[in-house]
This record gives C-alpha cells, structure tokens and sequence, in this order.
C-alpha cells in the first residue's frame, strides 16, 4: 500500500515541527512545500530533501493526500479552504480561524469536497491528558466544583518587533489568549465541557503590540462549577502551563501534558521534581512526537474510516469559546 503523501504550506518556524512529525509517522511521506519566500522554501528544502513548488497553482494541484497548513494564522482558514476545494485533506494549525464564522467555511469545504480536517491541539494525544479525560469521566473526581487554567508565559519585545503578523489584530484575531492560550483553552474543554462566560478582563501590559498581553475570564459549568482562564505573555521569566481541577470526591492537577498531582478516595499520587515538566520559553524546541501521533491519526483514518479527535467542529468551539471570553472583556 502507497504512503499517504503529504505537503506543507508555509515554510516558517512550526512547518519544521510537521515535517519531522511526518518523517516520524508510519505509512506517511512528506513530499512537498512551498512557502511566498524563496529564502524560507530553498532553507526547508536544503533541511529536509523535498519537492519545493514554484507558486500555489503548482503546489495545490501536486500529487498529494495531505496539506499541513503553516502559514500565519489570518491565513488559516482561507489556504485551508483552498486546498480542501482542491480535494486534499488538510492538518491545520492553530488556530483554525480568527472567528467562528470563517470556521464555518472551513467545516463547509470539507463536508461539500467529502475531507477531513484535523486542527491541530497536539497534547490532547497525550498519554497523561488522556488518563485524565478517563478519571474526570469516570466520575473519580466525584462531582467538580472548580476548573482553573493558568498560562503565565513570557515573550521578549523582539518576539512581536521580528515578526510581520504577531501583536496584530487583523493577522492573530488577539493575542495571548487567541495564540499562546488557545492550547490551553483546547485542552480545558476537551476535559470539562463547555463553560458559560460570566466576565472577563483584558489589558495590554506590557508590550506594545495591538492585542492583549494580559486577560483573565470568570466562568460557570451547567452544574454549576466555576472556573478561572488566565492567559498572560508578560509574566516574567514564564510558567508552565497549569490545569487545576477539583470535586468533592478528589482534585487533580496539569502541568504542560502530565499529571503532576491526583488524589482522589483512592488514590494519592504526585510527581517527582525529577519528572515535572519545565519551562522552555520562546523559542524552544518543540518535541514532534504529539504532532506525529495526531498525524498518525488522520493517516489511520484515510485507510479505515472515522474522525479525528480535533475535527473542524472542536477547533471551531475553541475559537467560539475565545471569542466569548474578548466579547465579555469588551475587545
């Protein structure tokens, strides 16, 4: 049986972490990118041995399965309806969209051309972020009465000053919580659900960008629960990300992708130093092997059939969910 081709669009920094993705994942080449700069493309081309297309007509009608959509993220849903009317199948970055409603045409493209989309919101693969969708829906946690997500990073000025799109309004849709958040925002509703918006609260601190730096949100649960998002770039010298959840029957806590505490009736367990994540900062290097198995999933389902975990629908309800919590903080 052939490989599932696949090919890259945009050839910036996080294109680096799809291509080894691919190289890592069984019954999937990478065969292709193409990138508006020459410079990007021939240095992507030089890293990894690929195909480098001459313009987007030549790359969207190219032999191929799959398109990893890598470009800058005003630009996510319009390549990505592009290649799905062109019939490929699509890994999309994050986020999918900077509104619901260009979502919508993303979802609509691929039902109408019969294709998947898998947006990507890597640590949901994650072995301990699945042990822990488990012990939530297990009811091990007895009945939730708390949700907390902290993401309390740092960004230097030359992160936004070095970059034609990031701080923008019109290029990111915002800023701490739309770009470095929405991970987390993935991750806290494929745990606990959909949350109702009760208020929030936006600043820019620190930076002098266009979007917000600083932003925390209220929330309540259909039982009840409340909860806290707080999304920061000027939290200096940076925090890993950190998911608190507690019910009357136990609490568990989230560090990056690991359980680091659980105790329940049952059981009592923490991490040790020596295993706890730790901060990488900006820019770290990113371990592919997330992307690869959420890669892997798709290439499964093109030759058995089903749906990826992250399909246009969850990836359009963490944009709907981000765009509550602006409207509530008047931004």
């Amino acid at each position: 049986m052939e490989k599932v081709r696949f090919a890259i669009l945009g050839c910036g920094g996080i294109s680096r972490v799809h291509a080894e993705a691919i190289n890592m994942t069984d019954d999937a080449v990478l065969v292709a990118c193409y990138d508006i700069s020459g410079e990007r493309t021939a240095e992507f081309v030089g890293e990894f041995g690929i195909y480098a297309c001459h313009d987007r007509d030549e790359f969207f009608e190219l032999d191929t399965d799959v398109i990893a959509v890598c470009t800058p993220s005003a630009c996510h849903s319009s390549d990505a309806v592009e290649a799905l009317t062109h019939g490929k199948n699509v890994i999309l970055e994050k986020p999918m969209s900077l509104t619901s409603t260009e979502a919508d045409t993303v979802i609509c493209a691929a039902e109408k051309n019969g294709k998947h989309v898998s947006v990507i919101s890597q640590t949901r693969y994650a072995d301990d972020i699945q042990k822990a969708k488990r012990i939530i829906s297990g009811g091990e946690l007895g009945k939730i009465n708390s949700v907390n997500l902290f993401m309390r990073c740092w960004r230097e000025t030359e992160y936004f000053s070095g970059s034609e799109w990031r701080g923008r309004k019109s290029m990111e849709g915002g800023g701490a919580l739309m770009n470095q958040g929405i991970h987390g925002v993935s991750l806290l509703r494929f745990l606990t659900g959909e949350p109702e918006v009760i208020s929030a609260s936006a600043a820019t601190m620190t930076h002098p960008i266009e979007t917000e730096d600083s932003i925390c949100a209220l929330l309540r649960y259909e039982n009840g629960a409340h909860g806290v998002i707080e999304a920061s770039t000027c939290s200096w010298p940076g925090f890993c990300r950190r998911i608190e959840i507690y019910g009357d029957g136990g609490y568990l806590e989230i560090t990056e992708d690991r359980i680091t505490r659980l105790r329940t009736r049952t059981a009592d367990y923490t991490i040790s130093a020596a295993e706890a994540p730790v901060y990488r900062g900006y820019p770290g290097k990113i371990d592919p092997t997330l992307h690869a198995r959420q890669i892997a999933e798709l290439v499964y389902i093109l030759r058995h059939g089903g749906k990826p975990l992250m399909d246009g629908y969850e990836g359009r309800a963490d944009i709907e969910l981000i765009g509550k919590i602006y409207e509530a903080a008047g931004i």
